[in-house]
């Protein structure tokens, strides 16, 4: 793995890992989710590597060890835009097949870029997408802030959901309450661009022109498995796969994590 920096679209500084691997056949570029950071995918990414994928990741603003702006806040429309500014830097660095894997907020995004932006990736990968929370905002407040998400500034909203319900995984979870780089709140600007965001995903999933490959967790406490099941039965192009039994973080899961990986390499390199 090497520490690298990527640039996002105002040229920004994304703080970024790169974990490269012999003779590659596709590059993956990770989407983290929210309040944690890229170097928390490097089980995900070292058994891409043992498939013959390179992996970048990278912190996105307000969270992780990137510099700008309050922790815990961006705006959606940055977000998506840092992505696809990242997606064509990466296609400058190479000519391998590129694909796109979100997780959490980071699959709410990617959900959206691929309806929104349409980018040209070889498929995409959304893990525990952000379609729907199992533990919902309360309407009005949600309502307001869809149709004035300013009008709290940058104020934030505690995360009240325990870090027990990401995976079964003790040592997992023992790093992430120890781990300084991850943020416990969400502006709720971030919070109502991302309600928003969904919306739009779940109304226009039939405009996502590349395979889709979903990913949930049956007992997700967080991003409901409903959402996704509303996502991929809109989207002619998704393949969803409900994981029984696992929490939010399948990808940590210790009786998941490998036969996500195996699905995860194998829908790879059957887009290449």
């Amino acid at each position: 793995m090497r520490d690298i920096t990527l640039y996002g679209h105002e040229k920004n500084l994304l703080p970024a890992k790169y974990w490269p691997c012999a003779d590659a056949k596709a590059t993956l570029l990770i989407i983290h989710g929210f309040g944690e950071h890229c170097g928390r995918y490097a089980g995900m990414a070292q058994a891409m590597n043992a498939r013959g994928v390179e992996v970048y990741g990278y912190d996105q603003r307000g969270y992780g060890a990137n510099p700008l702006g309050p922790r815990g806040y961006a705006r959606a429309a940055d977000l998506e835009k840092d992505i696809l500014a990242v997606l064509d830097a990466l296609r400058e660095k190479s000519d391998l097949p590129l694909f796109l894997l979100g997780h959490s907020l980071g699959g709410g995004l990617v959900a959206y870029t691929l309806a929104h932006s349409q980018p040209s990736v070889r498929a995409a990968i959304l893990c525990s997408p952000w379609f729907e929370l199992v533990s919902p905002l309360p309407e009005l407040p949600v309502k307001i802030l869809k149709k004035h998400p300013k009008i709290l500034g940058k104020a934030s909203l505690r995360n009240a959901v325990p870090q027990t319900g990401l995976c079964h995984d003790e040592a997992v979870l023992r790093a992430y309450l120890e781990d300084p780089l991850v943020v416990d709140h969400i502006a709720f600007t971030l919070a109502a661009d991302m309600l928003s965001a969904a919306d739009y995903s779940l109304a226009h999933a039939d405009r996502v022109l590349v395979p889709v490959l979903m990913s949930h967790g049956s007992k997700d406490g967080i991003c409901s498995p409903e959402g996704s099941r509303r996502f991929a039965a809109q989207c002619p192009k998704a393949d969803l796969h409900i994981f029984e039994g696992a929490y939010h973080e399948v990808h940590n899961e210790p009786a998941a994590k490998d036969a996500l990986f195996a699905l995860i390499g194998s829908f790879i390199l059957e887009n290449l």
